[in-house]
């Protein structure tokens, strides 16, 4: 399993990371399945700061969101998590929920306690509570 240390700030500098936090509120996936994944498939790959707390590069998080919909749709993690990049859109559009999906988070934020808040969502989407998360 690959694992990638930030022993510094250098590397914030060039991407945005992710807090497990936010990434859980932003796709839906709780932090024990994160976690569990990472062990099972070998993604996702989070950068490791020298505390070991795992942080999540966008093009990760990006994939989270899509895998999700995915898990919606009925397909298993075991089919779905390992798969390249590209080929979780066209499950989707398979399934139908490609339309849905926003699979450009907005950058993480501290909203403590902000819900979904969407008036009709969808059940089992995360597009929902991006949606909702965005100014």
């Amino acid at each position: 399993m690959e694992v990638a240390v930030a022993m510094d700030d250098s590397h914030s500098n060039r991407e945005q990371l992710w807090p497990m936090g936010a990434v859980t509120l932003r796709t839906g996936i709780g932090e024990h399945t994160l976690r569990a994944w990472e062990r099972r498939f070998g993604f996702p790959v989070p950068v490791r700061l020298a505390s070991a707390h795992r942080r999540y590069p966008l093009e990760q998080v990006r994939r989270l969101v899509l895998i999700n919909a995915a898990l919606g749709c009925g397909y298993r993690a075991g089919d779905v998590v390992p798969l390249p990049s590209g080929r979780h859109e066209r499950l989707l559009r398979e399934c139908g929920a490609l339309g849905h999906v926003e699979p450009t988070p907005s950058p993480p934020r501290a909203r403590p306690g902000s819900g979904c808040g969407s008036a009709a969502p969808v059940p089992g989407c995360s597009a929902c509570c991006l949606r909702a998360l965005d100014p």
